[in-house]
């Protein structure tokens, strides 16, 4: 959806994972735990020997590493819940879980059009409603679409990777380097945005 790769060294939250059960309960399994055990099932003997963890202490830190911290510090303020149509998704195997696939950390005034990658500028939504959303501000008058060039340059509809460039300035808000392609399978027209800056960069160089 983004034109830029998120600049996630600029936000520095807690993103440490809340209480999703009961006290005494392990956070994975919601089985009432044993002994010393504070916050995930004990490790048998053989996963100690292999992991030093719990098998529940390995799957759910997969489950919740797998967004970057600055978006699990977003879902958390947001109570895990869309901030445009209220859903409040939850694992349908693990119900006392929310499902965090079904939401995404969106940019309230998007990277493409000058946003930052700061608490203030981020929200929970759907992936619904962030699609919806697009690239577009609030009440303002729906942009393009665009397609990041770190996608391959591929036609939306198609897939295919050859194209025309047709003439075409972007509007003010959005990167000029931005263009404008049909491509020559469907006749389809996209735009497709500049690669990040790091990228830009290490282009150049190599060029040099």
């Amino acid at each position: 959806m983004s034109l830029r790769y998120l600049d996630a060294d600029k936000v520095t939250l807690p993103a440490r994972a809340p209480l999703f059960v009961e006290l005494g309960h392990c956070q994975w399994c919601n089985k009432e735990l044993t002994g010393k055990a504070r916050f995930y099932c004990r490790p048998t003997k053989v996963e100690k020997w292999d992991y030093g963890a719990s098998q529940c202490a390995i799957d759910f830190l997969n489950w919740w590493c797998s967004r970057p911290a600055y978006v699990r510090a977003t879902f958390i303020r947001d109570s895990f819940t869309c901030q445009e149509c209220g859903l409040h998704p939850m694992r349908e195997d693990k119900p006392w879980l929310p499902d965090i696939s079904k939401l995404e950390c969106d940019h309230i005034i998007p990277l493409a059009r000058g946003g930052e990658t700061t608490m203030g500028n981020l929200q929970t939504l759907c992936t619904k409603c962030n699609r919806k959303k697009g690239i577009k501000i609030a009440d303002e008058e729906e942009l393009p679409k665009c397609l990041p060039s770190r996608d391959g340059s591929k036609c939306p509809g198609c897939r295919c990777s050859r194209y025309h460039i047709l003439l075409w300035q972007p509007p003010d808000g959005l990167d000029p380097l931005m263009i404008k392609v049909e491509c020559l399978s469907c006749g389809g027209v996209s735009y497709i945005g500049p690669p990040p800056f790091g990228r830009r960069r290490k282009k150049r160089n190599e060029a040099n």
